[in-house]
């Protein structure tokens, strides 16, 4: 069994294709070569002017969740072999939008990621944290009352899903999985999270780094009960 994590990120700007805003930065995109595409598989509409674009956080770097799984930015920088043939965080560009994490069929897709990007955080970390933003849209053609809430900011909280291939653990960098762990993190556990102490006393948070990043998708979700990112939808290969 795969397991299922949730990390929640709300977004941070709603706006209709028509509007100057996301006129220019559709301008700098190449989603025309392959949203017709894309459409027949996801049953979404083909014209740009059908979505709701909002731009949104997916991940951020290096910065682990409430359930103890972090993304370093070295993996969400780092080149993925064939098929996916890309950098993994530019790997969520074309990845269907869902609601919920309902990802088993394509064409229930409610829209698509246009674009995703690498930008800085700012005020945190010393320079050396990150976040992957992306361009969505909702087809208000498909969803028209899930398009409204966007719209009206009833639900402004989305969700990444991606399948990794491993993780280790972030204090001592060892490899774990369900049959081997550090005594630090411990898959069995659906929270991991623990605190260590190393020879001079010092406490850390011990929690587990993922490897091997693929995209599959993100998520509407309802508003949660937490400020600010939570969860994510993160499934190890068999």
């Amino acid at each position: 069994m795969a397991e299922k994590l949730r990390l929640d990120t709300k977004s941070e700007q709603v706006m209709a294709p028509e509007t100057s805003e996301a006129e220019h930065a559709l301008q700098q995109l190449d989603f025309a070569t392959w949203l017709p595409y894309a459409a027949k598989l996801y049953e979404i509409n083909p014209d740009i002017r059908a979505y709701v674009l909002a731009t949104i956080p997916i991940c951020p770097s290096d910065i682990p969740n409430r359930n103890g799984i972090g993304f370093p930015l070295k993996e969400l920088l780092a080149f993925q072999p064939p098929p996916i043939a890309r950098q993994s965080y530019k790997a969520w560009t074309g990845c269907p939008m869902h609601y919920e994490h309902r990802n088993e069929i394509h064409k229930d897709a409610y829209g698509i990621i246009l674009d995703t990007a690498m930008r800085p955080i700012k005020g945190y970390g010393r320079g050396k944290l990150w976040k992957v933003m992306g361009l969505i849209g909702i087809d208000r053609t498909k969803y028209p009352e899930m398009a409204r809430r966007v719209i009206e900011g009833d639900i402004n909280t989305y969700s990444m899903g991606a399948l990794v291939d491993s993780f280790s653990c972030s204090y001592c960098g060892s490899e774990v999985d369900k049959h081997r762990n550090c005594g630090h993190v411990d898959l069995k556990r659906d929270i991991d999270w623990n605190e260590v102490r190393s020879w001079d006393n010092k406490r850390h948070i011990a929690y587990r780094n993922a490897h091997g990043i693929q995209p599959i998708e993100t998520s509407l979700v309802e508003s949660p009960a937490w400020t600010t990112a939570l969860s994510d939808a993160v499934h190890t290969r068999e």
